[in-house]
């Protein structure tokens, strides 16, 4: 019968529908197709627009919360094909933590994910620096889920991408991060944002156009 999404916590109306049906209901017909997610396709282009080289961890954030990891443009994969599920990871802060999407408490997509920020916040958030200084709570959970990050992928860099991630350029978020950051951190590592909300996009159409 074809490949299926099985799951998708952030877009449960997805789960169940054959892909080469999706596929046609996009006017694709049967051409050809390469499945990626969202925070691989964006790093092949952050990484070439932002002119990162080595280890580096790309975030994309929206929706939910992505990641992927390259070395010198080739992807670090462990996990179901990826890095890794940075937005499920146990991020609590105190006591009362909330639940993520995929039913997990305290996870990284229970802050910051964009169903929980607009929960918390009533609204989209275009200014996440104003919000953030009255409410600080998701930018210290993302800051944990980066400080893991540099402990346990060791990048040169960290770009964050996604509808919230290149927001987060005028918060208080690098200052969270490195406050008495682990010494196992590569010492001279940075935290980058992305230019636009298109990495995805351009991306994609990367992917697709090498069959990467």
């Amino acid at each position: 019968c074809g490949t299926y999404i099985e799951y998708a916590a952030n877009v449960p109306g997805l789960m169940g529908v054959q892909v080469d049906t999706l596929v046609e209901r996009l006017g694709l017909g049967k051409l050809p197709f390469v499945m990626t997610s969202d925070a691989a396709a964006a790093s092949y282009d952050a990484i070439e627009r932002l002119g990162l080289s080595g280890r580096v961890a790309v975030l994309s954030i929206g929706a939910g919360v992505g990641m992927a990891v390259l070395d010198d443009g080739v992807p670090v994969i462990h996990t179901d094909g990826g890095a890794g599920h940075i937005g499920q990871i146990d991020v609590s802060l105190g006591e009362n933590s909330p639940t993520g999407p995929d039913g997990g408490r305290g996870s990284l997509e229970a802050y910051i994910g964009a169903s929980a920020l607009q929960e918390r916040f009533g609204k989209d958030i275009l200014e996440p620096a104003q919000a953030f200084d009255h409410d600080p709570a998701p930018l210290f959970a993302l800051s944990r889920a980066i400080r893991i990050i540099h402990v346990m992928y060791r990048p040169d860099a960290i770009a964050l991408v996604g509808g919230l991630g290149y927001r987060l350029r005028d918060t208080k978020l690098a200052a969270f991060v490195h406050d008495q950051l682990s010494s196992l951190a590569k010492p001279d590592a940075k935290i980058v944002y992305g230019l636009d909300d298109y990495h995805a996009a351009r991306g994609a159409a990367k992917v697709a156009s090498l069959g990467l």
